[in-house]
């Protein structure tokens, strides 16, 4: 209706501009046809000017006759000085007033202010005007009114009412006194001495009226003069005919050009208006269009939408973030719709903002994840090997009653009976196996009783709380379902992955690093919000104050102030809203400072978790990776230097923490695998698969005859693999490797110029004896460290870098007891106080209860 109505606007502009060229036009030529009349007027009277001059003597004696009438005047007034004797004592008394003082007053019910101010000069001196007290009692209930106020007449005095009884008596003057208005009745004091005397008998009858005797005889001098001036005027007819016609025409053209003139000027105003109202909003009305156009496209594909939404909720919680977007992607294109974001359809921008304040990572995955938490009804069982998202609910429900626990719980039934009743958050965590009381509750076998709802549990029923909430947890990432509970909850997986550990990285570097940044951030966010709510509020105002409007909404002058007061406060909403986009815009900046580094810490997390799969001991969680991260971040003084330096930085740090809890033999194999996945320019896939033997062929009689025959097979393979690298090494001359073949130390011939990881795959094929050394120094020059080695052991600074939840696992060799050594560390920390120390050898059921106690 907003839309239709400023449409209409838009059409009676264009009318109005029409109508106003259509106006100037005929203004223009009734303005023309005027002077033409004013002309000829003019020449005509110029033509009569000579007997005028005899008519101004006749003039000049008129005027004489005026002057003695002037004079008269004077002695008159002085004959009316006394003013009737102040109108026969105010018609005597009017009439003696009475009527049981004119019904008392009417009885009252509202004046005196002495009464009404005599009755607001009686009733403005019998002009009446209202004045109300419901007009003075409807003039005292008339019917002869004291004769109507004794005959009134006083020559029905106006001049504006005898200048509204003169300014009413001066401003009150205490209501007329005469002992103020004999205190207010016994008819007011005769009416204020009939309102002082009808105002001095109107001011002595204007001091004109009394003139009239004399002006019949200023007439009759005045008609021997007019005599003649005929007799003069007698050969001034046709002129004055002339005259009369042409000023007949130029009244006519004068008056139609003033018509013309006023309606064009009306018709300017609401034109000027009208352009006003368009123009200013001109912005609302193209958003607006562009609203409803959009709003019909989703009307549109809303079915097709809901469809997509209600699918991903239900089918798609226990998919990876890769399989929904391409599921996501075929379901589109099936029902041909536009793309759709999960995130934004379910959640808005600063939802999301309170969730991470809240501790939910703040990848793509995570934000599903809760979206289908909170918006699906069926239970959710989450995979969270970190915890994170579990906190993030404890964190996300605090406000409600929660009750966390285990199905090992003694008190398990209990407090699921007392979470159903009461509606709690009911959260179950380390689930490896669903528990058969709680497959009643995922069935939700309710026995519906009236507006009650309840559910048999352990052999009773009791009510069924509608805000209860059953969330079940586990850290086990292999976790399956048998096939008759699977389709009763919805598995959804927080396991993290690679771009969400980036996000995640991302979040707490600058948390850390720029914690202003961040919180600047959420509060861009929250301004941004209110401010689009604001702005919504106007535009719907705005939409309601025209679809509203009836008639010509350019005629309604409180609306077009309402508008323009509307339009003006969501203008400076505009403003403030592309300020607060420029701010986020620069915000984004900063934050693209750290992404590189936590791109790069990702992508060594997993490298390390996939070498990890060699032995589980190796693994490192997300929160230690988090802590050594931001640990480098904070060590490293440089920060904006190169990514490079960055890189090398963090891999060092990560390195020495892991390199400390692994064999000897597996520290090169890890480093050189951790390099092979950060750094693949440096070692190419095809290189790494001919390092790794995955290369098969046939012998081959080309080779050079002067190879060991140990080595044929691998340089055979060298060949195929790569084919530019066995070019490029120039084999066939055997006198530029002689060197290299027979030397301790190993000599590239000059003519080569190899990668490190290039000449581990020469050194394999041609001296496998030293290829230990040379993938070291491969491994050590990419990576950037100086040692395989950690640091010397030191329990007090590995004391130092734990937590409380982070137990230290000490596995001691052959040969090595480091008892003593953890006991002296105890002792130093806890000046004794501290209970055993465990041999986890010999596990006693009483160790066990001790460790509970810790």
């Amino acid at each position: 209706a907003g839309v239709a109505k400023l449409n209409e606007a838009n059409e009676l502009v264009k009318k109005l501009k029409q109508e106003a060229v259509e106006q100037q036009v005929k203004l223009e030529e009734k303005q023309s046809k005027a002077n033409a009349a004013l002309d000829m007027i003019s020449n005509t009277m110029k033509n009569a000017n000579t007997h005028k001059e005899e008519m101004e003597v006749l003039k000049n004696k008129t005027e004489q006759e005026n002057q003695k009438l002037m004079r008269r005047k004077k002695e008159i007034e002085i004959e009316l000085s006394e003013v009737e004797p102040l109108i026969q004592q105010a018609r005597s008394a009017v009439g003696n007033i009475k009527s049981e003082a004119l019904s008392e007053i009417r009885s009252l019910r509202a004046p005196p202010e002495i009464i009404r101010d005599i009755l607001e000069g009686v009733l403005r001196l019998m002009g009446i005007q209202d004045t109300s007290w419901n007009s003075m009692k409807t003039f005292l209930a008339k019917r002869g009114v004291k004769e109507e106020i004794r005959s009134f007449d006083a020559t029905r005095i106006s001049t504006e009412n005898r200048l509204a009884v003169e300014k009413l008596i001066a401003n009150k003057s205490d209501s007329f006194d005469e002992k103020a208005a004999k205190r207010a009745s016994v008819a007011a004091a005769p009416l204020a001495s009939w309102v002082t005397a009808n105002v001095k008998y109107s001011y002595v009858l204007d001091k004109i009226r009394p003139l009239e005797r004399e002006q019949h005889k200023l007439k009759q001098n005045l008609s021997e003069a007019e005599a003649h001036l005929g007799e003069l005027s007698a050969g001034l007819l046709d002129v004055d005919a002339t005259v009369a016609k042409l000023k007949h025409q130029l009244s006519d053209y004068t008056k139609e050009a003033a018509e013309i003139e006023i309606g064009l000027k009306k018709a300017q105003a609401t034109l000027a208006s009208a352009e006003g109202l368009v123009s200013k909003l001109s912005d609302e009305f193209q958003r607006w269009q562009d609203q409803l156009q959009e709003l019909s496209g989703q009307m549109h594909d809303l079915p097709n939408d809901c469809l997509i939404a209600a699918s991903f909720l239900v089918y798609l919680s226990s998919s990876s973030e890769d399989k929904r977007t391409e599921l996501l992607n075929v379901w589109r294109k099936e029902l041909g719709t536009k793309e759709i974001n999960i995130e934004s359809y379910f959640s808005t921008e600063r939802e999301r903002a309170v969730w991470q304040s809240e501790g939910l990572s703040s990848d793509h995955l995570s934000l599903q994840n809760a979206i289908m938490i909170l918006k699906a009804s069926v239970v959710p069982l989450l995979i969270d090997p970190t915890s994170v998202a579990v906190n993030w609910i404890k964190k996300y429900f605090e406000k409600r009653n929660i009750e966390v626990t285990t199905q090992n719980s003694p008190k398990f039934n209990n407090m699921l009976e007392l979470a159903i009743r009461f509606g709690k958050v009911f959260i179950v965590e380390e689930i490896d196996d669903v528990s058969p009381i709680l497959l009643q509750v995922l069935n939700k076998e309710l026995l519906h009783q009236g507006e009650r709802r309840l559910i048999k549990l352990n052999g009773k029923f009791m009510d069924y709380h509608p805000d209860f909430k059953l969330i079940l947890c586990t850290r086990n990432e292999r976790m399956s379902l048998p096939s008759y509970i699977a389709p009763l909850v919805n598995m959804m997986n927080f396991t993290v992955t690679r771009v969400g550990l980036t996000e995640q990285l991302l979040s707490a570097a600058v948390l850390q690093e720029n914690p202003d940044l961040e919180n600047r951030k959420k509060q861009l966010l929250r301004e941004k919000e209110e401010l689009q709510e604001k702005q919504y509020h106007l535009q719907n105002q705005l939409l309601e104050n025209l679809a509203g409007c009836k008639g010509d909404i350019l005629e309604d002058k409180t609306l077009l102030d309402s508008l323009n007061e509307t339009k003006s406060s969501s203008e400076a909403i505009v403003v403030a809203l592309k300020e607060s986009s420029e701010i986020q815009d620069k915000l984004k900046l900063e934050y693209d400072i750290y992404k590189d580094i936590c791109d790069f810490g990702s992508s060594l997390y997993f490298a390390c978790n996939d070498y990890a799969r060699t032995n589980i001991l190796y693994l490192l969680s997300v929160p230690t990776f988090t802590k050594l991260f931001l640990k480098a971040l904070q060590t490293f003084q440089d920060l904006h230097k190169t990514t490079a330096l960055q890189e090398k930085h963090l891999l060092s740090t990560v390195y020495s923490y892991i390199s400390r809890g692994i064999f000897k033999y597996d520290r090169l194999k890890m480093l050189l695998y951790i390099a092979h996945k950060l750094y693949p320019k440096e070692i190419p896939l095809s290189e790494w698969n001919l390092f790794l033997g995955n290369v098969n062929t046939t012998k081959n009689d080309n080779l050079p005859t002067w190879l060991p025959k140990q080595s044929e097979i691998a340089v055979a393979n060298l060949q195929v693999a790569l084919p530019d690298l066995y070019k490029k090494l120039n084999l066939e001359e055997s006198n530029t490797w002689n060197n290299f073949m027979y030397e301790n130390e190993l000599e590239f011939p000059k003519h080569c110029s190899l990668s490190e990881f290039q000449k581990v795959l020469v050194v394999q094929a041609l001296r496998s004896d030293a290829l230990y050394s040379t993938l070291t120094k491969c491994a050590l020059n990419i990576s950037g460290l100086k040692s395989l080695d950690p640091a010397v052991l030191d329990l007090h600074t590995i004391f130092k870098e734990s937590t409380c939840n982070e137990p230290i696992l000490l596995l001691a060799m052959s040969g090595t007891n480091p008892t003593s050594d953890i006991t002296e560390l105890a002792r130093k920390l806890q000046n004794g106080n501290f209970a055993q120390v465990l041999s986890m050898r010999a596990f006693t059921k009483n160790d066990m209860m001790l460790v509970d106690k810790i």
